[in-house]
């Protein structure tokens, strides 16, 4: 079997396991609730909180650059939110799909038939595949439950701004690289997890908001050193961009470097990713200490 058939193969296999078309209309089902009892919630407790019918956002009273640029920073924020969420679903489905084999002691088998780094890259993309149309499914339940509230009367706010599409179009394969990054370190720290519910690792899915936080003067001051910096480093890359290119005007060659950067950045934890997932899987009824890992990351590379 060739390399590529056999990612396509596991791909298929954890695609087929985690993506249930009951649970997924459960899951949109439920956050239809949830979100339609909150904002029933939020109207009941805080009336004057909620625009009244035909109230549009304050980007209506401003000229059109600015009302321009609120409407893409929204835009950028709704993006960016999305692969945050796609992120956070995906660390909880490399859980399941990592840690499975292992307590079903079936992971011998399953190397003596492809190799480590093709297992881990099949998975990557079959969960990466489940994550996107969870997120989505998700999403799509939000913009149901909008669509109901005005069709029941209640106008939703509108962005009076045209939308930057230039930026959007940069923003794009940032956001994707970003969601990729992160999808690819929590796959390495699943590979070291024996037991999820007893693991303490688990607070590793709040990584990404450590980046975020250190992104926030980005917005204040989008043109100093810092955010040039911040731009360039890959976790902090998919933020600081993206809030950079909605706030001012960015050379070229810093959107090429931050592109080039995260994603030669997410090929190579790829690599070291493949490696602690090699040992991790074979490591049964005790998890990896940091030690072993470090010692891992200095074998050779599987060819």
């Amino acid at each position: 079997m060739s390399r590529f058939r056999a990612v396509f193969e596991v791909a298929r296999w954890e695609v087929r396991r985690y993506l249930g078309v009951r649970q997924q209309a459960w899951t949109f089902v439920l956050t239809c609730l949830l979100l339609g009892a909150g904002a029933a919630l939020v109207r009941l407790v805080w009336p004057d909180s909620v625009p009244a019918v035909g109230g549009p956002l304050p980007s209506a009273d401003l000229d059109a650059p600015h009302a321009g640029r609120l409407a893409t920073g929204v835009v950028v924020g709704f993006v960016q939110g999305f692969m945050l969420l796609g992120a956070f679903i995906g660390f909880s489905n490399l859980l399941a799909g990592i840690t499975g084999e292992k307590r079903l002691r079936v992971t011998e088998l399953v190397l003596s038939a492809i190799p480590a780094r093709t297992w881990l890259d099949g998975k990557l993309v079959g969960l990466c595949a489940v994550s996107l149309v969870s997120a989505a499914n998700i999403t799509l339940a939000g913009v149901a439950v909008i669509a109901a509230l005005h069709a029941w009367g209640a106008e939703v706010p509108m962005l009076a701004g045209a939308v930057e599409w230039r930026v959007i179009a940069l923003l794009l394969p940032v956001a994707t690289l970003g969601f990729l990054f992160w999808f690819t370190l929590f796959a390495a720290i699943a590979a070291t997890i024996d037991d999820p519910s007893s693991s303490g690792r688990q607070i590793a899915i709040f990584l990404p908001f450590v980046p975020a936080a250190l992104c926030v003067p980005v917005v204040l001051e989008p043109g100093t050193a810092l955010a040039t910096v911040l731009t360039l480093v890959p976790p902090t890359a998919p933020f600081a961009l993206p809030v950079r290119l909605v706030l001012s005007a960015v050379p070229a060659w810093e959107v090429a470097a931050s592109v080039a950067v995260l994603a030669l950045s997410t090929l190579a934890l790829r690599g070291l990713a493949g490696r602690v997932f090699a040992l991790g899987v074979l490591m049964y009824g005790k998890e990896a200490s940091w030690r072993e890992v470090r010692r891992w990351l200095a074998e050779p590379a599987e060819p």
